[in-house]
């Protein structure tokens, strides 16, 4: 198999890592874990966000995956701005109190 390569996956897992970007736009990792095969990115992010006792502040921006009501309440704790993008969903309602803090 010249020139090619065989490879088995046995398993995989999911890695959320929590970046800081400074002034100057080095990277700054603030948090990282591991979860198994399909666990869930944000509870995930949530472990992150719990073994945190600060955080800088700065914008916190995540994907709509990450809109989670916790969450967004946990960064705006910290004194971030959430710029999390919000889902449209018929469970609105319960993020209707938050929406106005995210930008």
């Amino acid at each position: 198999m010249r020139g090619t390569q065989v490879r088995e996956v046995n398993s995989h897992v999911r890695l959320v890592s929590l970046v800081a970007v400074d002034e100057r736009g080095r990277a700054i990792i603030l948090g990282c874990e591991v979860g198994g095969p399909y666990a869930s990115e944000v509870n995930i992010l949530k472990k992150i966000l719990e073994a945190l006792e600060d955080l800088p502040r700065i914008p916190f921006i995540a994907d709509k995956g990450n809109d989670a009501v916790d969450v967004i309440e946990r960064v705006i704790k910290f004194g971030c701005e959430p710029a999390i993008g919000m889902k449209q969903t018929w469970r609105m309602e319960n993020k209707e109190f938050v929406k106005e803090k995210v930008f």
